[in-house]
């Protein structure tokens, strides 16, 4: 199955940095609880969203060396062209793999967002990232970056 292969890559990738792994799974358990709840059965929707969610932080390994930072624009700058090479030895089609790479190319991006499976990727992502927000910031932050009935009801539910 190609999401057990770009798991793998994705293991492999960040291998030397476990904590994202851990991450990358959270965001993931978010990502198909907000796809549910948002009624996105389209196989091929769910499969896109699924493999962006799994590949979104693979820059940060090349962000660090090149740059010495895992700053948002590094990690997008490296990790399309990790993603893109994933896909492409997991013989992925086109069309999914430009949608795939641009998701993950501008995950940090709010400007960039356009569509209802990068909303679902940054909400994901945007509730495991909240956690280490001061409780103070919390409300002001879930109200600037969840737009899903499903994203507000998880932040209700996990971040309060």
């Amino acid at each position: 199955m190609i999401t057990d292969q770009v798991w793998a890559e994705m293991e492999r990738v960040l291998a030397e940095r476990p904590a994202g792994i851990a991450h990358t799974r959270q965001v993931l358990d978010y990502a198909e609880e907000l796809m549910a709840g948002e009624g996105i059965d389209d196989p091929r929707e769910r499969e896109v969203i699924t493999l962006a969610v799994i590949l979104h932080d693979v820059g940060i390994p090349a962000a660090l060396r090149k740059h010495g930072s895992a700053a948002g624009p590094y990690q997008e700058a490296e990790g399309e062209a990790i993603a893109r090479e994933i896909l492409a030895r997991s013989g992925y089609e086109k069309e999914g793999t430009e949608r795939i790479c641009y998701l993950v190319g501008h995950h940090h991006t709010r400007e960039a967002l356009d569509g209802r499976d990068f909303q679902i990727l940054w909400e994901a992502d945007f509730l495991v990232n909240a956690r280490e927000l001061d409780p103070a910031q919390r409300p002001g932050a879930i109200e600037e970056n969840l737009r899903t009935v499903t994203g507000k009801r998880l932040a209700e539910r996990d971040l309060h």
